[in-house]
């Protein structure tokens, strides 16, 4: 007969004092106190009847077996994070999604109305940008754009992302002569680099503003501020209403926005029917898609390359 295991909520404190490196840290992560998680680590230990850390002044070093406890430990949480979400699809509850906060409320949030209601899609909104660990955030799938590592996801294409400088109307005539104020992003300082790559085209040689978030600029850019590169589908719905007009039309840009799920799409209904609900709109909104009238290329909705996958 096999040994008994440690107590699994110890386990997991083990895991997460390796993840986080202090002890202090992997308390604010599980909710609890400093003491407890060192308790519960100090259980294992005599349990196993070795050390799993060097405890230094400031950081916590995984010994050999400690690594080999943690691993074990993060790969069964995973599967039952797996599991869990397998039986979630089966119950037809809530498919929760993590998406940009630009994108959510600039193309997202609008178009949620039109979502399937035969058979119903019941979809839970949460923001977030970056990499993300879908188990540990307690999210089904996320939408992200391709500058992300997709790597250990299943990613489904869903829109090529096209570029383009947006500004106020009355803002048009000085854009296109060059004067223009330009708006740039620290969370996306590499907007204006990717446009005049994919374009050739030198930007405005105006003032430079520089906001903290994309969406912040973007705000400035239909105020009349300045001219700020927007992605197709987070100024569709302002361009389409007249507060943002395009003077130099749109071209494809090098990334795209992918849907990335823990376990291959086809294994939840949930997620299969919201990546053809989220191409249909993708198709919906590149429909009108106003080109650089210098290039050539057709709007594309998807890619035709497969996504990323484990």
């Amino acid at each position: 007969m096999a040994p008994p295991l440690p107590p699994l909520h110890a386990l997991r404190c083990v895991e997460a004092a390796a993840r986080a490196g202090t002890m202090a840290k992997a308390a604010a992560a599980l909710g609890l106190t400093h003491g407890a998680i060192s308790r519960q680590v100090r259980q294992v230990e005599d349990h196993l009847g070795v050390a799993l850390f060097v405890r230094g002044p400031r950081a916590l070093t995984p010994t050999r077996a400690g690594e080999l406890v943690a691993a074990a430990v993060a790969r069964g949480l995973s599967a039952i994070a797996d599991g869990v979400a397998a039986a979630r699809g089966l119950a037809g509850g809530p498919l929760v999604l993590s998406c940009e906060p630009t994108l959510t409320l600039a193309w997202l949030i609008p178009r949620l109305p039109r979502l399937p209601r035969r058979p119903p899609l019941e979809v839970h909104v949460v923001q977030g940008g970056g990499a993300i660990d879908l188990a540990r955030a307690g999210v089904d799938v996320a939408l992200r754009r391709g500058d992300v590592d997709l790597r250990g996801y299943h990613a489904a294409p869903v829109m090529d992302e096209w570029l383009g400088p947006v500004c106020a109307p009355r803002l048009a005539a000085r854009a296109r002569r060059g004067t223009a104020p330009t708006l740039h992003t620290r969370s996306r300082a590499d907007a204006w680099a990717s446009w005049r790559l994919a374009t050739g085209q030198a930007m405005p040689r105006g003032p430079r503003r520089t906001f903290d978030h994309f969406a912040t600029s973007l705000s400035a850019a239909a105020a009349g501020l300045g001219v700020a590169i927007g992605p197709y589908p987070l100024v569709h719905d302002q361009l389409a209403a007249g507060y943002l007009v395009a003077p130099w039309g749109f071209v494809r840009g090098e990334l795209g926005y992918h849907l990335l799920t823990r376990q291959p799409l086809a294994e939840d209904p949930r997620a299969v029917a919201l990546l053809a609900w989220l191409r249909a709109e993708a198709a919906r909104t590149h429909r009108r898609l106003p080109r650089d009238p210098r290039r050539g290329a057709a709007p594309a909705a998807t890619r035709t390359r497969s996504g990323s996958s484990r």
